[in-house]
């Protein structure tokens, strides 16, 4: 799948102190075995979302608006777009 195993591991090994041995472990057994999807969904269940959730309470900014998609399959995405550009439209000036 071309990906250098070595430098993935590499970054992947930064983030033992956040998230733990064993989570890192399992993600770098997921990487040597060629699962990028799993990876995937790991990394932005086990890693991502928490971040963005610590970045969010730390950020006392106002929400401006809030999206939810039901999955991420090419239709959804589709769908959450629209929901976005309409907002943007209506709050426009």
């Amino acid at each position: 799948w071309g990906m250098d195993l070595a430098r993935l591991e590499q970054r992947l090994d930064h983030l033992r102190g956040l998230v733990g041995h064993k989570l890192v472990d399992q993600w770098i057994v997921l990487a040597r075995e060629g699962d990028l999807r799993t990876l995937s969904e790991a990394l932005i269940v086990g890693h991502y979302d928490p971040a963005y959730a610590r970045a969010r309470r730390a950020d006392r900014g106002a929400v401006l608006a809030r999206f939810e998609a039901a999955d991420l399959k090419a239709v959804a995405r589709k769908r959450l777009a629209d929901q976005i550009v309409a907002w943007l439209v209506s709050n426009a000036g």
